[in-house]
This record gives structure tokens, sequence and C-alpha cells, in this order.
């Protein structure tokens, strides 16, 4: 990932989860540490899209505003993140509503990355 980039991630679980960062290794690091706490599954980001700053952030606000209603709780670790967990919304079904608000606002935001962590 690029200095000028940042990253919006989504995350498979017993929830789908979703989030931002500048730097993923670091942030799948906290997610493994806190995800250990209750399950030993391997811990990965399904999906990676990037893109400029402003876009990613412009994107994550969209998740949180429209999807609102699905956002079942929110996930706060010692560290100063948190991830918005999804009720009944899918990695893939997420993976599509944001390729969709992609294409519709014209963000500079790319999937870049599958399975990211494996």
């Amino acid at each position: 990932m690029l200095d000028a980039e940042y990253a919006l991630y989504i995350s498979p679980g017993f929830r789908t989860s979703f989030g931002i960062t500048g730097n993923l290794d670091s942030r799948l690091d906290d997610y493994a540490n806190y995800a250990l706490k209750y399950t030993d599954d391997e811990q990965y980001f399904k999906y990676v899209f990037t893109g400029t700053k402003g876009h990613i952030k412009e994107l994550e606000a969209r998740i949180k505003s429209v999807l609102r209603k699905d956002i079942c709780t929110k996930v706060r670790n010692t560290r100063i993140y948190r991830a918005e967990l999804l009720n009944t919304i899918s990695v893939d079904e997420l993976r599509d509503f944001v390729t969709e608000q992609i294409k519709k606002l014209h963000y500079d935001v790319k999937l870049t990355y599958t399975d990211y962590g494996l």
C-alpha cells in the first residue's frame, strides 16, 4: 500500500466487520489480538479497497449512514480503533455495496486485495 493511500477493509467472522486504516498490517495484528480472545479462527481481511484518504473516509461514512440499521455493535479494543459489526450483511454483500457506491459516486478507490493476511 502506498503512503498516500488509505484502506477500507471488510473482514469475515461470526459477523461481517469493516473499518478504515492507513496501515493494514498493524490493523490486522490488532484484529488478531482482539479476536483470539474469543476464537481460534485465523484473522484476515476478505476484501481491501484502497484509495485516497478523503474518498475512503467518505465511503466509510456512506456505509455507516446507509447501512446504519444493520450495524449491531461497535467493538472497542484497548487500542485506539473500533470496528463496526454488521448483523445480517455478508462480506460479499458489503463488497457489492461498496463497489456500487464507488461507481455511483466516482470515488478514486479500487478493490486491491482479497484474502489479505492469509
